[in-house]
This record gives structure tokens, sequence and C-alpha cells, in this order.
């Protein structure tokens, strides 16, 4: 290809980018160099080497100018599911990220380079995989010091806990287990004290944690910036809730819901061996169902789901409570998975935050159960109630092979973002495609679940609950106020647009195929051509169907009697047409010689 035509494919900047990347080279003189990535050595260019081998691996350079389109769907209507509304009441458009992947030009001699990792907040499964990968890519560019930050953001300040050098050697087999091989914690110690420790000439930083951890660490990069420090932050999104927007999912969110529909099946396997069994279980999700949510569909054993963005009624006619004894009676059964952030407004005496900004909530699971007891216990209901809080099992084991492999393609473009000289970005997978993405839009707002998607509504329709609100929109509610039946959108408000109409259809097919069969029919009938009546299989089919209408046995005399009653003039069936066909058929042919 020709430089003019590569031009051709140059991205076009339209105004204001909200996914446009701060890159080291807007602050310090850094001069590209050509890549070093999958170089035997890691300190000499590709061009170096003339082999046939080394020629081919310029192959898997990523373009600069490759973008992602976050919004796919093309909406047809402001009221159409998914549809997401700006504050001016207005679809959002089409934005695009950039897309992740190795770079032809790096801004880094890897000699020179210094990385260092940190996981913080909880445990998720997956974490010591995109360690693994992070050091292994690190090292195919040709960095030979990489420092592992023990416990989180602590690390920097607590001198008992020094840096852990980091080696292929090292970290070979630790995706093995579940857990953090660098140990996690929450919190952060005083900025300065973070920068002053960057300043050992750490020229790479990845920090591994949620949303809070991703504050932190843009913040920690406007710090860098303050005292002009050459250094990139690079961000890896953990969240086993998949609770950050934008991104597909996130790591470790796959073997979450594995294990957590392990935990649904017990409790449906303890509920339906007793007699009026009921199980609980409680799952993670603070302020996002996901969780919840999918388990519930991959179990398919769950009777109530009730997630964080869906208020309900516990009490009532319209009440959870109610319902579980409508079930019981039933069928003798009622599974309810519930996730921790959900009916925080039916407990009393919580409120703050722990030291990772999260809110501090009440132990919804154990509340719930204890409902569920008195409940039952002042109707006199005999019922045997089972309650299963899994989250530890889950945070804590290794991830599955679907995670295993989503991790290490995370690590790897992590190292690809931070050669390619971005910086206060993070990396996830967007519409299926790896993408860099600036950390400040992506922490702007936590991702919930939207009630009226359709992935819930597959949710509720597995379960086949109602919305335990009350039905009305004058009277009566949950916490005493108006409800109009139903809920909003997850940061939205409810849609204002009146339904879309139908839409216009062509005719349909099956009239065509009629017209088509009776035109041909009515030339069999006047030419009495054999070979056009053999090879008319619309003839045919429309001959099955009439017969389908009532029985797949019914006889042909039977039709013949009640022939004038329900076949039409151009039906083949019509003792007419019969009439005036020629023996062509086979013996199969329920139009057979006999007529």
């Amino acid at each position: 290809m020709s430089a003019g035509k590569a031009r051709s494919f140059a991205f076009s900047d339209e105004g204001d980018d909200p996914f446009a990347l701060e890159h080291i080279s807007e602050h310090h003189d850094c001069p590209p160099i050509e890549s070093t990535y999958r170089n035997s050595g890691g300190n000499a260019s590709c061009t170096s080497n003339k082999s046939g081998d080394q020629n081919d691996m310029r192959r898997i350079y990523v373009h600069d100018d490759d973008r992602v389109l976050i919004k796919v769907v093309h909406f047809g209507h402001p009221t159409s599911v998914g549809i997401e509304i700006d504050d001016k009441g207005e679809t959002y458009v089409g934005c695009r990220a950039r897309r992740a992947g190795p770079r032809a030009w790096i801004y880094f001699q890897p000699e020179t380079v210094r990385a260092a990792i940190v996981t913080c907040g909880g445990l998720c499964p997956g974490l010591n995989d995109v360690i693994r990968q992070t050091v292994f890519s690190l090292e195919v560019y040709g960095v030979k010091e990489i420092l592992g930050l023990q416990y989180g953001f602590r690390g920097f300040a607590d001198k008992k806990y020094p840096p852990i050098m980091l080696s292929r050697k090292i970290v070979q087999r630790i995706n093995m287990v579940g857990g953090s091989f660098l140990g996690v914690s929450r919190g952060c110690p005083p900025l300065d004290d973070i920068v002053d420790k960057l300043e050992w000439k750490i020229s790479m930083f990845f920090v591994i944690g949620g949303n809070g951890s991703h504050a932190g660490a843009s913040a920690i990069y406007e710090k860098c910036q303050a005292r002009k420090l050459k250094m990139v932050v690079v961000g890896i999104p953990k969240t086993i809730d998949n609770d950050i927007q934008i991104l597909d999912k996130t790591f470790g969110f796959d073997t979450a819901v594995e294990e957590a529909q392990r935990a649904i099946n017990a409790a449906y396997i303890e509920a339906s061996s007793a007699y009026n069994g009921v199980g609980i279980v409680k799952l993670m999700g603070r302020q996002s169902g996901y969780i919840t949510m999918y388990a519930t569909i991959a179990s398919g054993q769950v009777d109530i789901v009730l997630i964080p963005e869906v208020p309900f009624l516990l009490d009532t006619q319209y009440g959870v409570l109610e319902y579980m004894k409508k079930r019981l009676e039933q069928f003798g059964i009622c599974v309810v998975v519930i996730a921790e952030g959900a009916g925080q407004d039916l407990l009393e005496g919580v409120g703050g935050t722990d030291a990772s900004g999260n809110p501090i909530l009440g132990d919804v699971g154990k509340w719930f159960y204890g409902k569920v007891k008195a409940y039952f216990a002042s109707i006199k209901f005999a019922v045997d109630v089972k309650y299963i809080d899994p989250t530890y099992m889950i945070r804590a084991r290794a991830c599955n092979s679907s995670d295993h492999i989503f991790c290490s393609i995370l690590g790897q473009n992590a190292v690809h973002g931070a050669f390619a000289g971005y910086t206060n970005v993070t990396v996830g997978v967007v519409n299926t495609h790896y993408c860099f993405l600036p950390i400040p839009e992506v922490i702007r707002k936590p991702r919930m679940v939207d009630p009226n998607s359709n992935m819930y509504h597959r949710c509720v329709t597995s379960t086949g609950q109602p919305e335990f609100q009350i039905p009305t929109c004058t009277t009566e509610a949950a916490g005493g106020k108006s409800s109009s039946g139903g809920w909003s959108a997850a940061g939205g408000s409810k849609a204002v647009v009146a339904p879309h109409g139908p839409p216009e259809r062509k005719k349909s097919l099956s009239l065509k195929l009629d017209m088509v069969a009776s035109s041909k029919l009515d030339m069999v009938a006047s030419s009495g051509d054999v070979k056009s009546c053999e090879s008319s299989s619309s003839v045919n089919n429309s001959c099955k169907s009439s017969e389908n209408n009532k029985s797949s046995d019914r006889s042909i005399t039977s039709c013949q009697s009640d022939g004038q009653q329900m076949h039409d003039a151009n039906c083949p069936m019509a003792q007419h047409n019969i009439a005036a066909r020629s023996k062509c058929h086979d013996p199969m042919c329920p139009v057979t010689h006999k007529y």
C-alpha cells in the first residue's frame, strides 16, 4: 500500500473527545524508538535482525489511530430498551476508544525501566494471573527490574514489608492458586509518601484494583505530574462485582458467577430435600447486582432474586414474604438469592464508608433470614430454612479457564499501553475489543444493573417473580411514597415518550406463496402438464400445511367430506382442484391417484 493510501486511514478527531488519553510525550522529552516487543534479546530493534521470523513479527503491531466504537447499537426510538439519554435529553453518540495492543514505536528504553506492581482492595479470582502476565510481558520487552509492592498502597509506607523483586522464575506458578501473591489491603497512606517512594526511579506503575484503587492511581498521577516525574500510571480493573462502567466485564467475574451458582444449587438441594424447604443465598454486590443476576440465570433454580438497583417490599400482600408463602403452598420449596447491597433502605443503623470509600452495609443476609423465620412462625407455617453465604469461597478461589485467558490479555495490554507512553489510563474489553481508556472516565460513576434492560428481564423471566411493589399510582407505596408500580432505569428517569407503534410491514410471504401456488394449479388444471405438477414444491407444501391445521394423520376422505367448509377455491385440497388433477403423484402424497 502506498503512503498516500495509508494516510487516508488516519483517525479524525471530532471535537471534544471524552476518551482522549494522556501521553508522556506531552510533558517530557521522549523520542519514540522502535519497539523491542517479541525481540529475542530485548535490546535491539526488530530491523536489526533481517530474518524472516523477525520481519513476520512486525505484523503484530496495532496502529495508534485504531479505534473501537463504544456505542454500537443504533436505536430506533427513545423508548427502545437499552437506550441511553444524556443530560440534554439527547441520545448518546457513538464514542470511540483507542484500541489496545503492542505498538511499533515505544517511548521507553527497556533496559532503563524500573516497573512497580501493586494489588489493592479485596481479593478477586485472577489477581495472580494478572501479576504473572505483567511480569512476563515486561521481560519480553527487555525490562530487568520489576518491583512487587506488598499489601496494596500500604507497601509504600510500611517498612516491615519492602518491595519484592519479581521475575518469570518467581511468578511462574502463582496462577495455580487464588488470592494475591503480593497481598492486598484497603485504604491509602498520604499521597506524598507514595510519590516519595515512586521517585526511586520508577518509570512504570501498574495498579490492579477497583474504582477506589483507580481513583487513587489517578490522584498519584496528578502528584507525579506536579513533581514532573517521568512515569506512566496504568490501571488494570479488578472488581468482582463487575461495576466499572463502559467495560464489558472485569476479570474474576466469570469465575464468581460460576462459584455463586454452585452455592445456589446447593441451597436448592437443601430446600428441595426438606418439608417446606427455604434456601437463602447472599452474594456479593454492594451497589451492583451483576453477580446475583447472572448466577440466578446460570442456576435456573431460583424463585426470587433481589438486587440493590430494584427496591422491594417485604411485608403486605405485594411483599416478598407473602410471595414466598404462595410458592411454598404451591411447590413446597422456595429459593431466594439476595445481593449484599439489596434492601439497605429497610435496615437500620448503617451508613458511612470503609477505608476504600465503599459504603458500609448492614448484613442483609442474616437480617432477611431472621425476617423469614419470624414471619412464618407468626402465621404458624412450618418451614425449614437454610442460609448460605459463599462470599469468601468465591473471592479466594483460583479463576477458571475463561478468566485465566482474560487476565493474561489484560496484563499484556497494560504493559503495551505503558510502553506506548499512555498514562492515567486503564485497560479493558469494550464490545469484545481490548481498549485503553482514561481512568477519570471509567470511575466517573459505578456501573449498575438497569432494571429496564433485557438482561434483568431475562432474569425475572427465569424466576417468574412479580415486582414486589404496590401496583397503584395514587395511594400506597414503599416507605409511604407514591409509586407508579415500577421503577426507573439506574441513573436515569422514566421515559416520558409514548411507546412506539407497530411498524409497517410488507405483505406477508405466505400470501405471495399462496398466489404462486394458485397460479401454478390453474396452469396444471388447464394444460394437464404432469411435469409442472410434479415440480411444484409450493403446491405440495401448501397441501401439507392444510392437513396440519387439523391433524397430521387426517385422512383424505375426511378432508374431502368437509372440504367445501374448510378450503377456499385455490386450495389444492378443494374437491374441484383434486378432480382436475392428473394422476401424477407418488404413493406418499396425500393427493393420490385414486382421486
